[in-house]
């Protein structure tokens, strides 16, 4: 059978794993093998598009079985880089001025020159749902980034996401499963 090709076992029919500190414990002890399996999809895989549809699917699936709002922990956990369209859209949205917007809720983030909020979790994030959801900022609408193009150049991302979020971590360990990885 093809390197890729679904196996006989039910890789779509795997157990959904939602319990974020059975997550953060599986993706620990997986983490070896995420990165072998990520060198092997570097390796073998011959027509990115293809994986990129497939990820999009699996992605849809468990999307809609698993509602972010029962999480919230790339909300709790993540340093949320926010561009300047962002300060503008949701100082608008609170009712203030842009500097008093960044003096309130931003400081300089540690890893980028950009800025970030200066807690966690974020502080719009009020019962599991953001309160500021139409005007979040636009790292937040894309993650997962499971739906975007180019999965193949993300991997170590998504390893890092696999701790962090149920629908990386389930995505990755069906994508896996697909690819017969062991």
């Amino acid at each position: 059978m093809p390197w890729g090709a679904r196996s006989k076992r039910c890789w779509f029919k795997m157990k959904l794993i939602t319990n974020l500190l059975e997550i953060a414990r599986l993706s620990e002890r997986n983490r070896k093998a995420n990165f072998d399996f990520r060198a092997k999809l570097k390796w073998k895989v011959d027509d990115e598009a293809l994986l990129d549809s497939q990820v999009h699917a699996l992605y849809q699936e468990i999307a809609n079985k698993i509602d972010c709002r029962t999480c919230g922990n790339c909300c709790k956990t993540y340093d949320i880089i926010v561009s300047d369209d962002d300060i503008s859209r949701l100082s608008k949205a609170v009712g203030t001025t842009i500097d008093q917007f960044k003096n309130q809720y931003l400081k300089n983030a540690a890893d980028s020159d950009g800025l970030c909020f200066k807690v966690k979790p974020c502080p719009f994030l009020k019962n599991n749902v953001c309160d500021q959801y139409e005007d979040r900022p636009e790292v937040c609408r894309e993650y997962p980034h499971l739906n975007k193009n180019e999965f193949l150049g993300r991997t170590w991302s998504v390893i890092d996401n696999c701790s962090t979020c149920p629908h990386v971590f389930n995505v990755w360990e069906r994508l896996k499963r697909k690819f017969n990885f062991r």
